[in-house]
């Protein structure tokens, strides 16, 4: 996998994790055809594997050109849902 090969390449400072959802099979732009289920499994695999690897990670949400709005805004809360998971705010405020 990609992932695992440029983790390979490291070390690293920090990861900024672009979570795009254009790759959904909704939007306009993006031709990947990913489910909303499938964007969320690659969130958490991303997640996982920069977590795993003791990086830091800033994630910034990114694309989603749907002719809805709400479906952007869905795939967004999704990415967020699975950085929660992973990450308290009181573990997040606690390094600063």
């Amino acid at each position: 996998m990609a992932l695992d090969a440029a983790l390979q390449a490291g070390p690293f400072d920090i990861a900024f994790y672009l979570a795009g959802a254009d790759p959904w099979e909704g939007d306009r732009l993006g031709r990947l055809a990913l489910t909303k289920e499938g964007l969320r499994q690659r969130d958490a695999r991303v997640l996982d594997a920069l977590g795993d690897a003791g990086i830091p990670v800033c994630i910034v949400l990114a694309g989603g050109y749907a002719d809805d709005v709400e479906d952007t805004v869905d795939i967004n809360m999704g990415t967020l849902n699975e950085v929660r998971r992973r990450f308290s705010a009181d573990r997040a405020l606690s390094h600063s």
